[in-house]
């Protein structure tokens, strides 16, 4: 039998099949989820002697999901076990809009030059011009619009072999309304108005999303069509207009829950206000109601919280309650003369308006017990009573609560301010640049008579604010953009002139509650602050903080693979967590282009850092990079966008998933038919909804994928560490920088931790191996064996190994790390 491949999927053989038909929904394990027509990847096997042909699923193919003008692809090991639902609903519930296209020739697309775009005409036909300064010459690309529908357009060229797909949503929706006004089918020129094509156009924008404009529709429609309507059309009228708001409805559930999910109260209470209960159905009012009653629970417990703890500082320096009491803080009038404090008072009052700056809605249950007795002690007060208690000891309950976690809170002024003294110096090590200075920190410390163990510590780090928080009254750096500013890291090891990069923070952004991070890469022809702007919309919605170091130039073609550039990244990153309360397990990755060529390499050198990649339209180096590091992407998520005519982008992303898919990799692909490699703007919303679920994995979750445990790959000294083990003295023979273009072996390392802490290790190409630890790794009880490539290191012996504080600080400092905290760290020469 001669396999004569002829995919199915995934080429232009299969650009022209039909959008109807039923729908399918797959629901990953994270909750994220995807819908449309689902099917295998096939081929085509040819008998060459009878010449009998049969399409049967294409040996590496994938599981594929085809919706609107994309493919989706997925491993079916990803998905959650019985979640996949069939036929939820037709796209032929759609109307498609469509003209005929006549081809006047194939030839194949110019090269590159500069591109003029002319306007639509009436026939839905577009020129656009480019001029070829190779050869002084220029090509006109006759563009036509092939069909419309409410999620995809169709606008193949009549004269050049190019067929794209765009989703819906990338167009402006008064284009798609002119156009759709035009087709024959709804063109009024020439005849008296019709309602009943015009409440098709309305019937399209509501399919498309555009709501406001489909509910304008139907108004100028009674002005442009007046007197009275046909019963069926008034009717179908006054239906379309239910439905309409119905959905609006249901948008608005669904930005509600988003709203409270990141933290923004403010525009949560905007949204309930805007909720018309009439128009919902039962499970967008359930969900409504959800929201709406966490809403109610949450801001009330945050200004209760705020008003008693002001009113509790007051009443340490010697206020009056009686006239402020029945408002609950206000702010209790001082005395006449206000009291001496203490040094213990002192630093009690300042801790506690610390407290007060920087509690917030999402994070009040950390003071939970201190509301709880403040209430009792206020009741107390009311009723002529003794509070009960003392402001040093509710203060000390809210400190303690605030830095350790709402079970960590205690009335004990002296371990209230031990805490404190604890957190103050975490804080100061973060940004001291010395490393003796930050010795003595810690020393001092400790010699104050002020230990604590290693659990509390990492306890502590894990609620720190950042260090050095920005004044977001008078922001610092320049403004570039609306609400898009211009920083530098300062002096990083790798360059005195630091790296510049552009930030935006989402609205309602507060340093009391962290925030997801997003590290974006962008490419030479869009600066990173209109890259920034271009996110800002679904950042906002998701409550995401953008950060967008400028790693290029307008004369910098192309990311070298290097590695050269990982510092500006991840110095970037680090500058961030100075400033800004960031979630370290949700910080993403986002790259466009060069930039996602950078996002990918960073990611799989450096998985640990990140919850996952997002790559749109990259161009991932196969040959002597992903041909092996395609391993460490493991355990880190991707989602990579790329257009089916991209050339090399394409067919180097597809080997990489044909190495992913089979063995369950979580990586998503999406393949825009008939587009290369460019911004896809309608996919940023479906990038973000899958960023929304995900979280770094750490800890136990990654000792292995499957059976046998995986490698991982290493090719530069620098790429060191792959979660808890890694290596920093590679081979020769193993490195890029040795062997420059030519084939060559890798460094590779498995590890696993078995029963009885026996740490289990292979490796190859490697001079030494790095075993980092953190507290959930091991049972620090007992002693720890270790084998490497089946022998026992040289002069190791089991033990007992006990957390170095020090060594975590360290590690504090260099990386910002407050959820990965490495206790220990063991190295061992490699046994070979």
């Amino acid at each position: 039998m001669n396999r004569v491949i002829a995919v199915i999927v995934l080429s232009i053989g299969a650009l022209t099949a039909a959008a109807a038909g039923p729908i399918d929904q797959v629901i990953f394990k994270d909750g994220f989820s995807i819908t449309g027509r689902r099917y295998k990847e096939q081929e085509m096997i040819t008998d060459r002697q009878n010449g009998t042909s049969v399409v049967v699923p294409k040996a590496r193919g994938f599981d594929i999901i085809e919706t609107g003008p994309k493919w989706i692809i997925f491993s079916n090991k990803t998905q959650q076990v019985g979640k996949l639902l069939e036929n939820v609903r037709g796209e032929n519930e759609f109307k498609m809009y469509d003209r005929p296209v006549i081809f006047k020739g194939k030839h194949p697309l110019p090269a590159n030059g500069l591109v003029k775009i002319g306007e639509w005409n009436d026939k839905w036909i577009r020129i656009i011009r480019v001029d070829i300064p190779i050869n002084k010459s220029f090509a006109e690309i006759e563009q036509r619009v092939h069909s419309v529908s409410p999620t995809r357009i169709v606008m193949p060229s009549a004269n050049y072999l190019w067929y794209p797909f765009h989703d819906t949503r990338e167009f402006d929706p008064q284009l798609i309304r002119k156009m759709i006004a035009t087709h024959p089918d709804n063109n009024q020129e020439n005849g008296p108005p019709d309602a009943d094509k015009r409440l098709d156009i309305a019937q399209f924008m509501k399919d498309a999303g555009w709501f406001d404009v489909a509910l304008k529709e139907i108004d100028k429609a009674r002005i442009d069509v007046p007197g009275v309507w046909a019963k069926e059309v008034n009717e179908r009228a006054e239906k379309l207009t239910a439905e309409i708001q119905k959905a609006k409805t249901a948008r608005l559930t669904v930005e509600l829950e988003k709203a409270v999910k990141s933290g923004r109260y403010q525009t949560a209470g905007e949204l309930i206000n805007l909720f018309d209960e009439k128009t919902a159905d039962s499970s967008d009012a359930k969900l409504f109601a959800t929201m709406k009653a966490q809403v109610e629970i949450v801001e009330p417990r945050f200004a209760k919280g705020r008003k008693l703890l002001r009113a509790t500082l007051d009443r340490l320096t010697g206020g009056t309650p009686s006239e402020s009491i029945g408002a609950l803080g206000g702010g209790y009038a001082l005395g006449s003369r206000a009291p001496v404090l203490t040094p213990e008072q002192t630093t009690l009052l300042a801790a506690g308006e610390q407290v007060l700056a920087e509690i917030h809605p999402d994070t009040v249950e950390r003071i939970d017990f201190f509301l709880s007795l403040a209430e009792q002690a206020e009741r107390r007060i009311l009723n002529g009573e003794d509070p009960g208690t003392t402001p040093e000891k509710l203060i000390a309950l809210a400190m303690t609560g605030w830095i350790k976690g709402r079970n960590g809170a205690e009335q004990n002024v002296d371990t209230a301010i031990r805490y404190w003294k604890w957190r103050d110096m975490l804080l100061a090590y973060q940004v001291e640049p010395t490393i003796n200075n930050r010795r003595e920190l810690y020393a001092n410390l400790i010699a104050g008579g002020a230990p604590l163990p290693p659990e509390e510590i990492a306890q502590i780090i894990g609620y720190l604010p950042p260090p050095e928080p920005e004044n977001l009254e008078k922001r610092f750096g320049v403004q570039v953009q609306p609400g898009i500013y211009r920083r530098n890291t300062g002096p990083l090891r790798e360059t005195a002139n630091g790296v510049d990069y552009v930030v935006r923070l989402p609205s309602e952004y507060h340093h009391g509650r962290p925030a997801r991070l997003i590290l974006a890469l962008t490419h030479h022809s869009l600066p990173a602050d209109e890259m920034i702007r271009y996110l800002g919309a679904e950042a906002d919605r998701h409550g995401c903080i953008v950060v967008a170091p400028q790693w290029v130039n307008e004369w910098d073609q192309a990311y070298d693979w290097s590695g050269d550039q990982h510092y500006m990244a991840r110095g970037v990153l680090r500058d961030a967590l100075k400033h800004f309360r960031i979630d370290n397990d949700r910080v993403f990755l986002f790259g466009y282009n060069e930039g996602a060529n950078f996002a990918m390499d960073l990611g799989a050198s450096h998985p640990d850092l990140f919850a996952g990649v997002v790559a749109m339209a990259p161009n991932p180096k196969h040959f002597n990079m992903f041909m092996h590091y395609w391993r460490n992407m493991q355990k880190l998520p991707l989602y990579a966008c790329i257009g089916s005519i991209a050339g090399d982008s394409f067919s180097n992303l597809r080997r990489c998933f044909e190495d992913w898919m089979p063995k369950g990799y979580p990586a998503i692909g999406v393949i825009y038919r008939g587009r290369a490699a460019e911004w896809f703007a309608g996919e940023v919303p479906t990038m973000f909804d899958w960023m929304s679920p995900k979280k770094r994995v750490n800890g136990t979750a990654v000792l292995r994928l499957n059976e046998p445990v995986e490698p991982w790959i290493s090719m530069r000294d620098a790429d060191d560490r792959f979660y808890w083990v890694g290596s920093d003295k590679l081979d020769k023979y193993s490195t890029l920088e040795q062997r420059g273009g030519k084939s060559f072996t890798p460094a590779e390392i498995s590890a696993d931790i078995r029963q009885g802490n026996h740490i289990v290790l292979r490796t190859r190409g490697t001079q030494n191996v790095i075993i980092w630890l953190d507290r959930n790794m091991i049972d620090w009880s007992k002693p720890i064996r270790v084998s490497i490539n089946g022998t026992v290191p040289n002069g190791y012996r089991a033990k007992v190994l006990k957390p170095d504080i020090e060594l975590m600080l360290e590690q504090l400092y260099k990386t910002g790390d407050r959820s990965l905290l490495f206790l220990n760290r063991l190295e061992f020469p490699t046994v070979r």
